[in-house]
């Protein structure tokens, strides 16, 4: 494991330098994991201070290659929900646009304000993929989904329109953490 450290200065100036010939919209990308999970609020203090406009959560996803490196940084929703909404009420007072990638709407049941917000998407590569991540697209498209409703879900306000947890995820937790939706706090639904 590697740690680079760059100070918050030398970061606003590579951040300018990029932005400086053509209007950019960045957005800070931070994958919540067991290693993190305590500084969510701290690293949307570093995304403030190095002025991009948006933070994007997104819960660790399965890499096919690599399930038992995955396992090995997976937290358990249960233990991210309070740090999860904790980091984005900070991000929302400090003016930070935000999304949260990968935690089902039922992992926040009292929380129907993040719903709308919440982007639960197969990862896709953002740049030319690469030989592993094409690997894991392979794997993906001959194996069965990476996400899928576990028999809980048929009872949530959100079937249908909700893809359900990652199967790596239940895999590896089971899937009694999953509390259906009942409430018809909101109609708005994840994308």
């Amino acid at each position: 494991r590697s740690i680079i450290a760059v100070s918050v200065p030398r970061l606003r100036a590579a951040i300018g330098a990029i932005k400086a010939p053509h209007p950019v919209d960045l957005e800070a990308r931070v994958v919540v994991m067991e290693t993190n999970r305590h500084q969510l609020s701290d690293i949307v203090d570093l995304v403030a201070a190095l002025d991009f406009p948006t933070v994007r959560l997104a819960f660790v996803q399965p890499i096919a290659r690599d399930l038992a490196g995955y396992h090995r940084v997976l937290p358990t929703y249960a233990a991210v929900r309070a740090p999860i909404a904790e980091a984005l009420d900070h991000a929302a007072a400090r003016g930070l646009a935000w999304s949260l990638d990968n935690v089902p709407p039922c992992q926040l049941p009292d929380r129907p304000d993040l719903w709308p917000q919440l982007r639960l998407v197969p990862p896709a590569p953002q740049q030319a993929p690469t030989i592993p991540a094409l690997g894991d697209a392979v794997h993906r498209l001959f194996h069965r989904p990476e996400k899928q409703p576990v028999p809980a879900c048929t009872t949530c306000r959100l079937a249908g329109r909700c893809p359900g947890p990652d199967r790596a995820y239940v895999d590896h937790h089971g899937d009694e953490w999953v509390t259906p939706l009942r409430s018809a706090a909101t109609t708005d639904r994840p994308e």
